[in-house]
């Protein structure tokens, strides 16, 4: 990048004796180096997701599968602020993270969600803004439900590539907010639910067991849909 900066100075495009607004010229700079650097972290992105998930992030799916009996109830969500069709688009958000190949991309589609989440509490209570301590039990539910592929990938590939000024304020605070609930659902157990730790871990086996006879019958289901299979081997 510092190379790119030094070819713009002496690129004749850039010339600022020749240029009629300067303000504009520099606001062209900044876009153009904008651009070549989220090409970079594009293809950087793109060449390093070629490989299979890491064992990182295929730990934290299968977690989230475990706890996919979960209800807004178990991490003590106020049923009054719980609305489905606003949450359903929060967690399609967390998910969309997976398809985005810049850290501002995926911090972007995180911040949308969370804005949601908090749009809930302003909607339903009549408040202007939410507490983080309010907000953090259903980004924790959402992140759960989207059960994403690549979360932890994606958290540090964001804070490796943004800079200090890129992670204040709002921005920041979205991703503390993601590493506090990857944190608390790498962590979960019977006691943080308020619950015995054998019936915690009953739920968690159960659900991987539906999760498992949803794969054999939609193995099974495309064997059987498919006009060309040939039995006789």
């Amino acid at each position: 990048m510092k190379f790119l900066s030094n070819a713009m100075q002496d690129s004749p495009i850039f010339n600022r004796k020749s240029a009629h607004n300067l303000n504009k010229l520099e606001s062209d700079k900044e876009n153009v180096m904008h651009i070549i650097w989220n090409y970079i972290l594009k293809t950087l992105c793109i060449r390093i997701c070629e490989n299979e998930l890491n064992e990182n992030d295929k730990n934290f799916r299968k977690v989230c599968n475990k706890l996919s009996w979960i209800k807004p109830e178990n991490l003590e969500i106020p049923s009054e602020v719980f609305d489905k069709k606003l949450f359903k688009k929060a967690e399609y958000h967390i998910k969309k993270m997976d398809l985005l190949r810049t850290p501002g991309g995926m911090l972007h589609q995180f911040g949308l969600g969370v804005q949601l989440i908090n749009s809930m509490f302003v909607f339903m209570l009549n408040q202007k803004t939410a507490e983080a301590g309010d907000l953090l039990p259903m980004i924790i539910y959402g992140i759960i439900k989207a059960k994403p592929k690549r979360m932890i990938f994606n958290i540090k590939f964001i804070k490796y590539f943004m800079n200090h000024n890129q992670l204040l304020g709002n921005i920041g605070y979205n991703l503390i907010q993601a590493e506090s609930s990857m944190n608390y659902i790498q962590t979960i157990n019977g006691e943080k639910l308020k619950m015995k730790e054998e019936e915690f871990e009953e739920n968690c086996k159960i659900a991987m067991e539906k999760l498992e006879k949803n794969k054999n019958n939609h193995n099974v289901q495309s064997i059987n849909d498919c006009d060309y299979c040939d039995y006789s081997f």
